[in-house]
């Protein structure tokens, strides 16, 4: 059995299960729930799942970074409310533990037989099941014995190993130990492991690295380097960092590195590459970052002329310039957004004037971005949070001229954080009615029904 981690913001049909399971360790008794695979049996107070097991692999591309100072475009993915389903969850754990009624779905999987049917043929979801009990329940002692028995998924490795440093738990170190060597290339567990035990972390990743797949050596490479120069030994990381150059696989964290470690060579590469890519402006970028790091501010004010030329630059070109000259920064980013409609760059204007101070001039220019690029987004919690009744009057406006139901949606949404939550029910229903296949609608319509004591 390959086994998966299922995304919480993926798994609303699982989340009552997960309810059921958090209630079955509180107490219940259940045996047999998966047939063919192996026994499962659920005890009272603790849990041991066996089956057979073949650990999955996947595989992490070194991706180097891109610009992503284009304009915004299309609706902004909206935020899964994980703090009301984690209290869901808890909600209907504590009835099961309490003998009080449950949720009637939760009845219907379990009196129809419908989650062992689930499980008989998704039997990759239980491990998520438990695992994701034992998180949410503040167990994470319990998920990393599941883990260790069956590691499957480094992200929930490193999950766990989180969970357990918050704890003051040394056995974060064994969560991370287990995530990193099944994938070696992970800075998040690296990091967590070298933290607790850095010896062991180098022991490890060299461990690894011996019989390293060349598809992802780099990334081991990287990880260990990055240990290394922690630990002092800045020569050995800086020879596996010039390996990872010579395999032509570097990424931002490789150049990272030889930065600290080397900010000369990184100059020479830099000009090599720019000889080859004249006109690639990441590379352009990481020479103004160098040469300001060294003091040479002058060399770095002439190279980011060129790289401003057009007069809007990037993102990270515009940050230099204000880092490098923040009254020239602002008024550069004051002319840049007469040029074109681009909601993030009028967002950055906000959030620039409201760090120098100007929270009204803020507003205005979040505003523009709101009139471009509504939705639930970055600007439009800002709005929300220092300008409200201004905000939400043209949303409403923006919003109600639309019959898209994302955006009747997430203005929905800001209603229903305002408390307004009559008003935040009509918008529920519209989204409904113009996508009534969409179950977040009617989810969300059936829990403020209950709020507001209301029927159906």
């Amino acid at each position: 059995m390959t086994c998966s981690l299922i995304p919480v913001r993926n798994s609303s049909l699982l989340l009552p299960a997960a309810a059921l399971v958090g209630g079955l360790f509180a107490g219940i008794q259940v045996g047999q729930w998966i047939k063919g695979g192996g026994d499962t049996v659920v005890h009272a107070g603790a849990a041991r799942v066996s089956y057979g097991q073949d650990e999955g692999e996947r595989r992490s591309a070194l991706v180097r970074g891109t610009d992503p100072g284009a304009g915004a475009s299309g609706v902004a993915p909206r935020e899964v409310d994980a703090g009301r389903e984690r209290r869901r969850v808890e909600e209907l754990t504590a009835a099961l533990a309490e003998g009080r009624p449950l949720d009637p779905h939760l009845e219907r999987i379990i009196a129809g037989g419908l989650l062992r049917q689930y499980l008989a043929h998704n039997e990759d979801s239980w491990d998520w099941l438990v695992s994701e009990v034992y998180l949410e329940t503040g167990h994470p002692e319990f998920a990393l014995e599941l883990f260790t028995e069956r590691p499957h998924d480094g992200d929930l490795g490193v999950r766990i190993a989180r969970a357990l440093r918050e704890k003051g738990d040394p056995r974060a170190a064994e969560a991370a130990a287990i995530t990193l060597r099944m994938e070696p290339w992970r800075a998040d567990a690296a990091g967590i492991l070298a933290e607790r035990d850095p010896g062991r972390a180098i022991a490890l990743l060299r461990e690894v690295l011996a019989g390293e797949d060349p598809q992802r050596i780099s990334g081991t490479s990287m990880r260990l380097a990055e240990v290394l120069d922690k630990e002092g030994s800045a020569a050995e990381a800086l020879s596996l960092i010039n390996a990872v150059f010579e395999r032509q696989e570097a990424d931002p964290s490789t150049w990272d590195l030889l930065r600290e470690l080397d900010p000369a060579d990184m100059e020479r590469r830099l000009g090599t590459m720019l000889a080859a890519n004249p006109d690639e402006a990441w590379y352009k970028e990481q020479m103004v970052s160098l040469l300001m790091q060294q003091g040479r501010g002058e060399e770095a004010r002439v190279a980011l002329e060129r790289l401003l030329g057009d007069g809007t630059g990037t993102p990270e070109a515009r940050r230099l310039l204000r880092e490098l000259d923040p009254e020239r920064g602002l008024a550069f980013l004051e002319g840049a957004v007469t040029r074109g409609n681009d909601a993030d760059l009028w967002a950055e204007l906000g959030d620039e004037r409201l760090g120098s101070g100007n929270a009204a001039g803020a507003v205005d220019a979040w505003m523009e971005a709101l009139r471009q690029y509504p939705g639930d987004n970055d600007w439009c919690r800002k709005l929300e949070e220092h300008a409200f009744d201004q905000f939400i009057g043209e949303y409403d406006s923006i919003v109600r001229a639309t019959e898209n139901d994302e955006l009747w949606g997430d203005l929905a949404d800001t209603y229903r954080r305002q408390g307004l939550l009559d008003t935040a029910l009509d918008c529920y229903n519209k989204a409904s009615s113009l996508d009534p296949g969409d179950s977040e609608w009617t989810s969300k319509q059936a829990e403020l029904k209950q709020e507001l004591g209301l029927e159906g």
